[in-house]
Order: structure tokens, then sequence, then C-alpha cells
């Protein structure tokens, strides 16, 4: 049995307990309070008088309680012939109708629609038309197979099918015509398409493709991509549009700074020359840039690696220090030598060499040579002379045995002038960033400088900004200002001895501004610029 019908007469039995009519109401408490609470209700029942309305209402209601049908119909039918209309027994009767709900729907619903005087002749209005017209679309008809048939059919490639539907279309794995195939290349965007690397290594590889790079799309593959398109085409490693793609995609993120953050430049400098030492020679331009930029940050912290600078050496490219006879070597592809000042900011955001990689080149071995034996390691690379002057200086300047120990490698002119070479230079290892707190010293290398002057003028940025529309650079023109500090200091060194030297800035500390700060000593001066804190543009949005 249905659950609500179980329920309903129960419902209603319990409501029709709770109304009571005028009779009800003039009946004496007592009875129906001993009727009500009566253990046996038939002894209470023989209070009531025979033949009054109350003996006939407590009478039909404990039969009908009791579930006496044959009493209670013959109790309703004396009650009749004695009482022609009662409200007393239309209660009863109702309640009856409403208790057989469960057992006999259909005559409580017409009990109700006579007491009710329903009559549920209401009409639609309007008169009732048949239907002429389907109410349901032919699916065969407007099916996505049945458009995309269409869409395909009305033109030799995809014009007629929107980018948006491009997944949906790749998902059914169809067959697609070159035409088809590169109208969809051509106006793809997104690297999620279901079978996309199929389609477009079967392009690669058609006669009508001009190469990676072509479309866009290409430009917008993820790295592992990249990787599955080259496992798939070996002589992709050979494009460069390929190359300068797969490398973006090795940048670090947008919440990273590649310029300030040590640690992020070196990690992105480890997978960048990671990809580009398997490149084929003609790449040897961009090896050059990776690998010097990689020595530069090297330098920096302190950390110069000698295998690291080996390969360097051994790419081929074209400087005046190089060992004659190695140009010669057939081995080396000479004819892809490296280009130096070839600018790939676009690529790595990484700046060019300015002019010679020389510099560098003579710092390292400075430093690598200062307690080596011999210079063999160097030789197959440099040309003898020039390194033998590098050797002999490395070691008298980093004052390693006795400067007439190495004078015998260098010509008298050569040894005067070393002796006589003052240097004021920023040790690499220098901290190139201050946070405001932070405070500022600066590592400077002193060669053949018995009086060194440090000056410190603070620039007013702002007016700077106004006037000359440019960052501050060591260019400045300091003349007519006035230090804001001082400091003398004076050395015993040996002139060709080159030292180190820490100068902290105490007026610098907990400070936010920019400063020049100028070294001045034996006829020569280096010029560094501190900033902390910086200016920028402010958008208020009203």
């Amino acid at each position: 049995m249905n659950t609500r019908h179980r329920l309903l007469p129960r419902f209603l039995s319990l409501a029709a307990l709770l109304i009571y009519s005028p009779l009800q109401a003039q009946q004496e408490v007592g009875f129906i309070e001993n009727f009500a609470l009566a253990e046996n209700r038939e002894e209470a029942l023989k209070q009531l008088i025979p033949g009054t309305e109350d003996y006939y209402y407590y009478h039909a209601l404990h039969f009908q309680n009791e579930r006496k049908v044959a009493a209670l119909k013959e109790i309703l039918t004396q009650w009749e012939n004695q009482f022609k209309k009662s409200s007393k027994r239309k209660q009863i009767e109702n309640r009856e109708a409403l208790i057989r709900y469960s057992d006999d729907p259909a005559a409580t619903l017409a009990y109700l629609k006579k007491e009710l005087h329903l009559t549920l002749n209401h009409q639609q209005e309007g008169k009732a038309r048949e239907a002429k017209h389907p109410s349901v679309l032919d699916q065969k008809k407007v099916s996505w197979k049945t458009f995309l048939a269409d869409a395909r059919k009305k033109s030799g490639n995809l014009q007629h099918l929107d980018e948006s539907a491009f997944h949906l279309f790749l998902a059914s794995n169809p067959k697609l015509s070159s035409s088809e195939r590169r109208d969809l290349l051509s106006r793809a965007r997104v690297p999620d398409l279901p079978g996309l690397l199929d389609l477009i290594l079967a392009d690669l590889k058609s006669q009508t493709s001009k190469g990676f790079g072509e479309f866009q799309i290409h430009k917008s593959l993820t790295k592992l991509q990249l990787e599955k398109l080259l496992a798939g085409k070996k002589d992709l490693i050979n494009h460069e549009g390929y190359v300068e793609t797969y490398l973006s995609k090795l940048l670090p993120g947008a919440d990273e700074n590649l310029a300030s953050s040590p640690k992020v430049r070196e990690a992105y400098l480890t997978r960048a020359w990671k990809f580009a030492e398997t490149l084929p020679p003609s790449f040897t331009s961009l090896k050059a840039h990776l690998l010097y930029q990689r020595l530069v940050h090297d330098r920096a912290l302190g950390k110069e690696n000698q295998k690291r600078f080996l390969t360097y050496l051994a790419l081929p490219r074209n400087a005046s220090y190089l060992n004659l006879d190695w140009r010669k070597n057939e081995e080396v592809a000479w004819r892809h030598a490296a280009d130096l000042g070839r600018d790939f900011r676009q690529i790595t955001t990484l700046p060019p060499v300015q002019g010679s990689d020389e510099k560098l080149v003579k710092a390292y071995l400075l430093e690598f040579l200062k307690d080596a034996k011999d210079s063999k390691k160097f030789a197959p690379f440099l040309r003898e002379n020039w390194l033998r002057a590098v050797f002999a200086e490395s070691k008298i300047t980093h004052g390693i045995g006795k400067p007439t120990d190495w004078a015998s490698l260098l010509s008298p002119a050569q040894f005067q002038a070393l002796k006589d070479r003052v240097d004021i230079e920023f040790a690499a290892t220098s901290q190139e960033i201050y946070a405001l707190n932070d405070e500022v010293t600066l590592k400077v290398n002193l060669k053949n400088v018995p009086k060194l002057i440090v000056k410190v003028f603070e620039i007013n940025t702002l007016n700077y900004y106004r006037n000359w529309n440019d960052e501050v650079s060591t260019d400045i023109d300091l003349d007519g200002l006035v230090a804001n500090h001082v400091e003398v200091h004076e050395y015993q060194d040996a002139p060709q001895r080159t030292t180190t030297h820490d100068f902290t800035l105490p007026a610098l500390a907990n400070r936010r501004g920019l400063w020049v700060v100028e070294f001045i000593g034996g006829g020569k001066s280096s010029r560094a610029v501190i900033r902390k804190g910086a200016l920028g543009i402010l958008t208020i949005r009203r």
C-alpha cells in the first residue's frame, strides 16, 4: 500500500475528532471525558439515553473506530430514520468516506464529488485543434554528425567549422584531407586538441609544409609536446624555429625574476644548456651565448667551474687570443664560428656579449692559474705568448712566490706595465641588489693604489628624473656636487699585488634613495650606483 494512502485516514480521523459541532459543544464535558478515557467504552455508552442524538453519535463513533462496518451501517440507518437532517451524522459519514479511501479510492472520490458538487468539466479556452506539425525534431536531421557532414561537403577545407568545434570534431578521430588538416592547424589556438601532435607531424612531413613555425599552434605547444614532436621528427633539432620555441618554454614563470634571483637564473641556465649542448654546430652562437652567461653567473657567485670554462674555450669563435693552430683544426666547425654579439634577448631575455669576451676569459684564467703548476690545460685553445703572459700575471698579482720568479715569462716592458698598472675594480662577487634594511658593503679589487678616496653622493632622484627623463648611471656628471660622505684609506701593498677590500657604507643603512659611490686613487676612479627602493607609476581609478 502506498505510504501516503496509509497515513491519510489516520490523519483525517484525528482531524475529525478535533472538529466539534454546536451540538457537541452543548454536551456535558463529563461524558466526553468518561468516553475518551474509558477502558471499556461499551459500558460507557450504556449511560446514554436511547433515541437521542448523542446516543446515535457516540455509538456510530465507537463502531467507526473499531471498524465494525455492519454495526455502523445499521446505527446510521436508525439515526437517519429518527433524525432526517443531522450535522453530527454528516460528520460521521464524511469521516467514514475518508477513512475508506485506502480500500476503495473510487468510492471516496465519487462521494466527495457528490458532496462538494464537483463537475470537473472545465475545458481549454478556444477550440482544440488537431496537431498537424511534429512536436519533436528529427534527430537524424539536426544531429552533430549531420551538421558536420554538411559543413565538410560545402568546401574542401574546414572553413565552415568554427574553431570552438575543433575539440569535438577531433575527438572522433576523423580522417582529414591535406587541405582540411592545414586549415585546422592554421586556425587552432589551444594545444590540448585530441590528436594534435599527429596532425602536426603529418603536416610537417608533407610537401606542402613550410616547416616548423608556419602556424601559431606550433609555438603554443607545451614543452612535453615539443619533446614528443622531436621524437617523431628527429631533424627538427636542426630547425631554428623549433629550437627557439623550445628554449622559450624553459624560461622561468611570471612569478620568478630571472634578473634579480641568482637561484632562478642558475636553474634556467642549467635547463637551457642541457638542451643547447645537444644542438648541432649551426647553433654555436646560441651555445656561446648561454655558456658565456653561465660563466658570468658562476663568477658572480665565486663558483668558477673549470670544466665549463674549457667547454666554452672549445667553441669556435673569432678572438685575437686564440691559438692559430687550433683554428686550422678541420674537426672544429669553424664555418659555424660563434657570433658573440648576436642578440638572443627575445629567446633567453639575457643580454649579448658587449665587444670581446677576452676580459671574462682572462678573469677565469687568472683565477685558475694562480695555484696551477702550468697552463697546459688551456694551451690547445690559446695563443702561446698571450697565455704565458696571463699565467705570469696570475702568479704575480696573487702574490704567489716572488715577482722575479715569473718576470722571465714577460718582456721587460710587459713586467713594467703590469707593475705600474692601477686597478680599482669591483669584485664580480659584489652584491648587486640591496633591500631597505641591508647593510651596503662593496668588494673592490685594488692594485697599485697607495691612497684611496671614497666619496658617497646622494642623488635627488625625483629632480634627476624630471630633468633628464632617464635612469641614473655611472656616467652622471658629479662636478659641482658636494659628497655627503668621504673616506680616505692608505695601503702599503706591493704595486704588482692585487688585493680585495670590503667597504661598508653605514650612511646608507635603513634608508631609501639612490647614491653614487666613487672610488678614486692612483689617477683612476670607479663608480657604483646604489639604489634602495624605486620610483614607480601609481594609477588611481575613480
